[in-house]
């Protein structure tokens, strides 16, 4: 019934792949992939429109971040002229074994809130250990940035997909008092603001964007709206 209610909800420029992902899902993937990622068709959905829409089926060299998984298996099925790679080493270190200026398009997806800051070995500055141990400084996220940009080709784009931290989702956990996260598991979830600055930290520029709702599409989220408008009004 729900993935009804997604189908209907949804912009009608998504509703398409969800319904080529909902019949795919069944032929490509093994039954212990169905129940781990039951609740993720409609992000693989959105994330293969949103593809199919900037870049399309085109020859292209294309480096998936992580594993060899099921997003994987729907993006390589859907673009079968892209020449897929996966890079699952630990993306927060520098100087990844990849050459410069091998890929046409990086996709980080839903990979960012789960960097965590490198550690630092004590040295003779407690400072400088406090800096990178003590506090979160982006670290982690900034290497995988600095080294995408650096295996990049020229006019190379990435495509990254995270959980806005500032979703009406999170917005309606923190008013019931719960945490502001859409997974406590995820180390850190950004707003676009912090993303804007991150990219501009590393180099890159961000050409499009877009918030998709790909969680709680039959949510009422409206009660938000006329919060924010009561306050600003005050």
């Amino acid at each position: 019934k729900w993935m009804n209610v997604y189908v209907n909800k949804l912009n009608k420029k998504f509703s398409k792949y969800f319904e080529w992902v909902n019949e795919k899902k069944d032929i490509l993937l093994n039954s212990e992939e169905l129940e781990i990622f039951q609740f993720h068709w409609v992000r693989f959905a959105v994330s293969i429109a949103l593809l199919d829409q900037y870049y399309g089926n085109k020859e292209i060299r294309v480096l998936e971040l992580g594993g060899y998984d099921v997003s994987t298996k729907l993006i390589a099925t859907y673009f079968p002229k892209w020449q897929i790679s996966n890079y699952s080493d630990d993306l927060r270190k520098p100087n990844w074994n990849i050459q410069s200026n091998e890929f046409d398009l990086i996709l980080n997806m839903e990979v960012v809130e789960h960097l965590t800051d490198q550690y630092v070995e004590k040295t003779n500055n407690p400072e400088y250990c406090y800096d990178y141990n003590g506090k979160f400084i982006y670290s982690g996220v900034i290497n995988c940035l600095l080294e995408s940009n650096r295996i990049l080709k020229k006019n190379g784009k990435i495509f990254l997909s995270t959980p806005n931290a500032l979703s009406y989702l999170n917005l309606h956990k923190m008013l019931l008092g719960e945490a502001p996260h859409q997974w406590l598991n995820h180390i850190r979830e950004y707003s676009l603001p912090e993303l804007e600055e991150l990219f501009d930290k590393t180099g890159l520029e961000i050409r499009n964007r877009e918030c998709v709702e790909v969680l709680c599409a039959d949510w009422d989220f409206s009660y938000i709206d006329k919060i924010f408008e009561l306050t600003s009004s005050e």
